[in-house]
């Protein structure tokens, strides 16, 4: 980390708090020591909890990741609401900020990567449908989309 620092020309000795926004609980411990070792500073740990001056309108607030409710509160702070959050990271998310700083709601999907990885033996198989189709027929080429394998249907 104080090579990451040192590139981008940061004296680590000023940093003198540290935010976390973890969606994955079992490496907290592992950044609040980090935190402390590295920085002699505690962590703080962003929640549905954390006075951020975001209402979370969910029936179960918790719910919400922290990542969420930091991006949230970052689109607020640099653009204002109403707003739309879009974050495109192991997931893809969106959500919806009002201009009484309400979060709203959201959508997850597939990130970019899972989908593509996903979605690899597909194209193969259409690829491979599709030059066959080019070498058995002196019709006309059926289309990758009306192959089988292609099927946008689940």
């Amino acid at each position: 980390m104080r090579g990451l620092f040192e590139l981008a020309d940061i004296d680590v000795t000023k940093v003198d708090g540290i935010i976390v926004a973890s969606v994955v609980p079992p490496i907290d411990a592992a950044l609040a020591v980090m935190a402390q070792r590295y920085f002699q500073t505690d962590a703080v740990f962003v929640n549905h909890q954390t006075d951020t001056g975001l209402k979370i309108c969910y029936d179960d607030p918790k719910e919400v990741g922290a990542d969420r409710v930091v991006n949230a509160v970052a689109a607020l702070h640099k653009y204002g609401g109403p707003c739309i959050v879009v974050d495109l990271g192991t997931a893809i998310t969106f959500d919806a900020i009002s201009a009484k700083s309400e979060y709203l709601g959201g959508i997850i999907a597939a990130g970019i990567g899972i989908s593509s990885t996903r979605c690899s033996p597909a194209r193969r198989a259409c690829r491979a449908w599709t030059s066959a189709s080019r070498r058995n027929s002196s019709g006309p080429t059926p289309s990758a989309a009306s192959s089988p394998a292609c099927s946008t249907e689940r």
